[in-house]
């Protein structure tokens, strides 16, 4: 059976995959939610989605409920997780190691945006993305911010690593 692996991108072009490297996180903005460490269900953080974004001009329950929820309540431990490092073209591949936290002072800023809604990560290798195939790069490739890749995705990265490239 393939193991789930979440993408979580380190911000716009790759901005923080330095700082996810050094401080061994993943993270997502959402700066208008607050701690949702008390949050217990999908219901809920789409209640305090829709409070906070509903007047957005790009609003879509779907879209920003969903992204955030799963990174909120389906990282448990031992959870692989991928960010990419568009500058370098690789992809950086770890296992979540601690559950989710709300930094509230958090360091990890892009553009201005604290990233507070951060999961601790165990960084353990990294692969070129070349050495994927056309359909696990266009899964990779999708315009999200946080989701889960599809199985054949997962193989592939696994497989990449386990042929040493």
């Amino acid at each position: 059976m393939t193991p789930s692996m979440m993408l979580v991108r380190a911000g716009a072009r790759s901005a923080l995959v330095a700082a996810f490297r050094r401080l061994g996180v993943v993270s997502v903005n959402w700066d208008l939610l607050g701690d949702l460490t008390d949050v217990h269900s999908a219901d809920e953080i789409t209640h305090l989605v829709t409070a906070a974004y509903s007047t957005g001009p790009t609003w879509r329950p779907s879209k920003h409920y969903l992204e955030i929820a799963d990174f909120v309540l389906g990282l448990p431990a031992g959870t692989l997780v991928l960010t990419v490092d568009t500058t370098a073209r690789t992809l950086l591949v770890g296992t979540v190691v601690g559950p989710y936290e709300y930094w509230p002072k958090s360091a990890l800023i892009e553009e201005g945006r604290p990233h507070r809604h951060v999961h601790e990560v165990d960084w353990q290798y990294e692969i070129n993305r070349d050495d994927l195939d056309a359909d696990a790069l266009r899964d990779i490739d999708q315009r999200k911010t946080a989701y889960w890749l599809r199985p054949h995705t997962v193989a592939a990265i696994t497989s990449a690593r386990r042929t040493g490239n």
